[in-house]
Order: C-alpha cells, then structure tokens, then sequence
C-alpha cells in the first residue's frame, strides 16, 4: 500500500508540474476585483489602455450631477487598483460632450499618442444640436490638452447638415501622429439604413484636406446598414477598416487619400461569409506578424477570425482562418481583443451564467487557433463582478508589461438607473513544480489541519495565499485567496478521494484525502 501510494503522489506530482492558470490578482482591489464611480450617477467604462509604469487608465460615461449632461469621463490607477490622484483633478478627468442627454449605443475609446498624450473618440451633442464624433485629447497628466483645435476638442458632422447623427467606435495613429477614425453616419434612409463614416484628423486637431479632399469620407461598399467598429493603421500606411454590413462581419483597405486598395482582395474589399449567417464584428487588431485579427460574435458564440495582409483566410489559425468559442456552454459575446506573447490571442467578454446574470471572462487562443489550456486549464475564466444577479458587461482587455491582464466594463444593477465602473486583474502562475514533499514540506507559511477531510479544509496562514485545488491528473480543479489566520475552503462537491492543495505562487503543496 505504501508503495502504491508513493507512485501516486509522484504522478500527481510530475502531472502538475504542467498545469498552469490564470488567477484574479488578490493585490488588486479586493480579491482581484473593484468597483468605482466617476460621478456615481450611471456610470459605464468601455475601453483603458496602460502606460509603461503600468499605470491604467480607463474611458468612460457618466451623467454630471451639476449639469445633468452625460460627459466623458477619465481615471488613473495603480496596478493595485488605487486611484492614482497626480491625474486630473483626484485621479479623475470630465470632458464635456455638448448638452448629452442619452448615451445608448456609445462606445468610447482611448489611445496615447507617440508623446503620451491621451485621445478619446465618442459621440456627442455637436454645435448644430446634431449627434456628431467627438474626439477630444489630455496631456499625460490627464489635463485638456488646449493645443488639439484650440479647445481640447473637436466635433465632425459628416454630411455638414446637422441633421443626420454620427457615431464613432474605433481610431488608430499613423506615424505622422494623424488620427483615423471610423464609425457610422445615417445617410438619409431608413434608420437601421448606415455608411461607415472614416475621418482623417491632423495631430493638432483639424480635419486633414489631404483625405478626400475635406477629410471625411462616407463608404457605401455593401448598399446595407453598415457599422464601422475596428481600424487600424498598418505598418506600410494603409489603414485596414472593419466592423457590420448587411448583418455579417466585413473589411475594407484604403490608402492615405481615402482610396479603396485593390491589392486586398483584388477590390479593397470582403465579406467574412463563412463566420455565420449572421455574425457582429466588435474589435480588430493586428499582429506581430501583420496579420489581421477580428473577434465579434456569431449567435450565441465569441467569433475570432485571422487574414492574411491579401485579404485571404489565414488556413494556419485553426484550419480555416476562424474559430466559433462557446464560453462556459452558454451565451457568450466578445468584446475586444489584444495580441500576447508568440502571437496568441487574448479577448474578452461576457458570458452567461445561469441564475447569475452575465460575468467577465478572458480566454486565450494559441497562435493556431486552439484553446490554450494553459490558461486556467480550459482556455478561459469567468469571474462575477458584482454582487449578486447583476449583469457583469465587461468591453474591455488590455495587457500590462509584466503579462497581467485588466478587464474593465460596467456592472449593471438596475440598466440606465443604477450602473459602476467594473474592473478586475488577472495574473498568470507558474507551475507546480516537481520534487516537493508533500508530507514533510517544512518552513511554509501555511499549514493544514488534518489530512482527512469531509466537507472543509481548515487552513491557518501566516500571509495572504492564493491556493489550487488540484486533482490527481494535476488540473486545478478551483483556486481560493485567503487571508491571515484561520481559514477554510468547501470542498464538499469534491467526490472521494485524494487531492492536493498548492500555492499557487511558491508550488508547495500537501496532500488531503476527502471521505
């Protein structure tokens, strides 16, 4: 028997030496997790992007309690989710968007420019009274930056007639520091009846005579409603343009002058028909190859897809240049991606969660299209924001120089009533190594109270541990944060059998038998 079980434990062992995940990073907020609000009256975050300190700074909405207005709203945070007040005023920054009353469908992103300046791109209540784009550009310590049209900002009615609404989702610098927009622009049918709209804007603010002749330009490519949602400025110029047409994902090449490229797809053009019947694209990127990736949705499935620079489906990334994910067998949507080491593919979004409303998740694709179960063991993870059966609408992904991930989107308690800031950060931990003893592991700052367990494991901890629960194949079955002191951990859904418990950070593990 004693030989029997040695041989297990040294399986156990060598198996978990493989296994890795991904964990909430209990140094940020609270278990990984936080909550906020700009004006605490309705209030949404879409995108964030990180600076090389790793600060982050997140875009968002909210309603003005003095003037009743929705502005767009700006924060900066430490990597452990305290608001770092050397930005704006307290770590906060409002931009006003003209007399905005409503903010359905708006989408607001943020950038920095080469000299680290922020740019945000949104809709908002032009001059003319009209929903126009609206852009706007802070200074890297998050003030108005008055050099951009004077003012900080900038309003673009693309027809000029202050009657037909324009949106903007998505924008990109060349390397002249130019700023490409798209978006969309009603163009006189019916309302579902949209061309994509693309600006051309200057590095000080003024709509580019260089693109098409007044720096705006409408694209009717499929004679459908069309939404532009994805840009992105390639390394040769051309700016790659994506987003919905006639219910199906579709992109479009042009040159500097707002020309189509016919070297795309022999007409600068292309229909993503094999993503579905009826597919949404919401982010684009590309790689560090160039190729370009798209992630949306198909039904009720996250959709990334990978081109080649020709237009043509890249057959290397899952055989056939797309991939369909189901997150958790229910609902999911994507949201956003971002490209991480050796070209793999992180996106996020929500994903329904039976009696429980939506949660965040992030998933991770390998460079070939496959489900990297090295993240979490099954590709992805689904965390619950806020508290209860609340919609969890995470829209946003972005990668931290040290490999963590923030998410951050919006945590709906009652829709267009009572909505926060929902962010969280996740971090990657290594692998449980070989070679430990796992009955004589001495100088732990953890330890267990007996082997031999029914329903709770009873640990006592010197300092904050994330810990695993792993099985005898060495998959991390669950992970737990606790705190100093006396804590305990459910196992009572474990059926019976012999279990490890591992920190996550360190790899030291003990053995316990649940009866």
């Amino acid at each position: 028997m004693k030989k029997t079980l040695a041989l297990v434990i040294a399986i156990v062992l060598t198996n978990a030496s493989h296994a890795q995940t991904i964990v909430p990073d209990s140094t940020f907020g609270t278990n990984g997790k936080k909550t906020f609000t700009f004006f605490n009256n309705i209030d949404r975050s879409f995108g964030s992007v990180v600076q090389e300190n790793n600060r982050i700074v997140i875009v968002g909405l909210s309603r003005n309690t003095a003037n009743t207005n929705f502005e767009l709203c700006f924060a900066r945070f430490y990597p452990s989710g305290i608001i770092d007040s050397t930005f704006g005023t307290n770590g906060k920054t409002s931009v006003s968007m003209g007399p905005q009353q409503y903010i359905g469908g708006m989408t607001p992103k943020i950038k920095t420019d080469q000299q680290g300046r922020f740019v945000a791109v949104n809709a908002g209540t032009g001059p003319g009274g009209s929903d126009d784009i609206f852009m706007c550009r802070l200074d890297s310590t998050g003030i108005i930056d008055n050099s951009f049209n004077s003012t900080g900002s900038l309003f673009i009615d693309i027809t000029g007639s202050n009657t037909w609404p324009d949106i903007v989702n998505a924008f990109d610098f060349d390397a002249s520091g130019n700023i490409y927009a798209v978006g969309a622009t009603r163009n006189g049918g019916s309302p579902l009846n949209n061309d994509f709209a693309v600006v051309k804007i200057t590095d000080s603010g003024l709509l580019d005579p260089t693109f098409d002749t007044d720096g705006k330009k409408l694209f009717n490519p499929t004679n459908a409603a069309e939404f532009g949602r994805g840009l992105r400025v390639q390394p040769d110029g051309k700016i790659i343009i994506g987003g919905t047409a006639g219910g199906k994902m579709f992109l479009f090449r042009i040159d500097s002058t707002g020309t189509y490229d016919n070297t795309f797809n022999s007409n600068g053009q292309v229909t993503l028909t094999s993503v579905g019947s009826s597919s949404d694209m919401y982010d684009l990127t590309l790689d560090d190859s160039n190729r370009i990736v798209v992630g949306g949705v198909s039904s009720s499935n996250a959709a990334v897809v990978r081109l080649n620079q020709n237009g043509t489906y890249d057959t290397t990334f899952a055989g056939v240049g797309r991939k369909l994910i189901l997150i958790g067998g229910t609902t999911s949507t994507l949201s956003s991606l971002a490209i991480d080491s050796n070209n793999a593919i992180v996106f996020a979004g929500s994903n329904t969660v039976t009696g429980a409303g939506l949660n965040f998740y992030i998933a991770r694709l390998t460079a070939s299209g496959v489900m990297d179960n090295t993240f979490n063991t099954n590709g992805y993870y689904s965390l619950a924001i806020g508290t209860g059966s609340v919609d969890d609408e995470c829209e946003g992904v972005s990668i931290l120089s040290d490999g963590r991930y923030f998410l951050n989107g919006t945590v709906v308690y009652s829709s267009a009533v009572n909505e926060d800031v929902g962010m969280c950060l996740f971090k990657r931990v290594p692998p449980v190594p070989t070679g430990i003893n796992t009955v004589e592991a001495k100088n732990l700052d953890w330890s267990l109270q007996g082997n031999i367990v029914a329903d709770q494991l009873i640990v006592n901890c010197k300092k904050e541990i994330t810990f695993g629960l792993l099985s005898l194949d060495g998959k991390i079955i669950s992970t737990t944060n606790t705190l100093v002191g006396i804590n305990t951990i459910n196992v009572s859904d474990l059926s019976n059998g012999l279990y490890f418990l591992a920190d996550l950070r360190t790899g030291a593990s003990k053995q316990f038998f649940k009866q």
